[in-house]
């Protein structure tokens, strides 16, 4: 049990930087380019740093993001770490991972607990047996080609539209919501929903969540979901706006969704598990903004988007040559700073390993 909890720190602490890195990197991409790149790509951009922070291997490679850090000028390669294994060190060690274990205890039960109230409201929903209703969603789905079936309920306790479930997917409505509003704008709801099941959102959503879990210690983790919530609403725009061939009906959309936002509330958090149409009411200016703007290209579709990201997946997921963790004693961690690239084949001074950083191990 404390090897496996020091394994988990390693990996942690490991991840913790890299991807710190990474987000660093997103921001500056996302900060030169801005609008010259579409919001989908904005929003695939965090692709690399989800896959770092959930992924508990790195391969070796050539090509890697990390090689922009601790170059030492001459040396044979990229040396990350070196940890002084004392016995004080390993206590402090083992304190840390159970002070994490606890957070994340305590984070896992809150979101599970949340989940549970939901799964609650949803018994409670009725379905909508509204012919001309179904047949106006059925009319959305087509135009993002989506077959797969989609439940359509009513809940008293939900004030905006939503859509949940990853095996069952359910687009929920606010009670007295169709009678309130015209089909126009409820087409609008029904395609805005409909494209964050498109885009594979609540996957998205749920891989985001489990991370803040894990990563709970790490505001810089946490800035970065935030951030990628934003993105993800912009770019479930741009999905809609491209489904939508006239300029007359984007413009629509746009004035559509101005006025529900003032008329709906935004999520008051009693659904952790779902989408919303407003989930944040402060971006509603960005959104706007964005959908003036928009142009039609095939940047915005999502699977051009992360075939475009899959090289700085790549080089998020690989460790450059001689890239080791070295544990060694508190006399050997003065003497043997710079190492050449192939220490993981090497014995130094009889006495100091070298070992691949993925395949690290906790004893001394």
């Amino acid at each position: 049990m404390n090897s496996q909890l020091l394994n988990t720190l390693d990996w942690l602490e490991r991840t913790t930087w890299q991807a710190s890195l990474l987000v660093g990197v997103v921001l500056l991409v996302k900060a030169l380019c801005g609008r010259r790149i579409s919001p989908t790509i904005h929003y695939f951009l965090w692709v690399p740093v989800l896959v770092r922070l959930s992924s508990p291997f790195l391969f070796s490679g050539s090509v890697s993001v990390y090689t922009i850090v601790d170059y030492i000028p001459g040396a044979r390669g990229f040396v990350r770490f070196y940890t002084y294994q004392s016995e004080e060190g390993s206590v402090f060690a083992y304190d840390l991972a159970v002070v994490w274990l606890v957070g994340a205890f305590v984070f896992g039960m809150r979101f599970a607990y949340s989940n549970w109230k939901f799964g609650k409201l949803l018994k409670k929903t009725t379905a909508v047996d509204d012919i001309s209703v179904r047949l106006l969603l059925e009319g959305c789905k087509e135009s993002l080609s989506i077959k797969r079936a989609i439940r359509l309920v009513e809940s008293r306790d939900l004030a905006t539209p939503a859509i949940s479930g990853l095996m069952r997917p359910t687009l929920i409505l606010p009670e007295g919501l169709i009678r309130r509003i015209d089909r126009n704008e409820l087409r609008y709801i029904f395609l805005h929903e409909l494209a964050h099941q498109k885009n594979g959102d609540l996957w998205v959503f749920w891989l985001a969540k489990i991370i803040n879990i894990l990563h709970w210690f790490n505001p810089i983790v946490r800035y970065a979901i935030a951030c990628l919530f934003r993105d993800c609403e912009k770019a479930c725009d741009a999905r809609v706006l491209d489904s939508l061939r006239r300029r007359s009906e984007r413009r629509d959309y746009g004035i559509a969704l101005l006025k529900l936002s003032t008329e709906l509330p935004e999520n008051n958090g009693i659904a952790p598990a779902a989408l919303f149409i407003f989930s944040r009411k402060n971006l509603i200016k960005q959104r706007i903004d964005n959908i003036t703007r928009f142009r039609s290209s095939w940047l915005n579709k999502p699977a051009w988007a992360l075939l475009l990201m899959l090289p700085l997946v790549v080089g998020a997921e690989s460790q450059p040559a001689g890239y080791c963790i070295y544990r060694v004693s508190q006399k050997q961690s003065d003497a043997c700073y710079e190492a050449p690239a192939d220490l993981d084949k090497a014995v130094i001074n009889d006495s100091l390993h070298a070992v691949p950083f993925s395949t690290v191990s906790t004893s001394g």
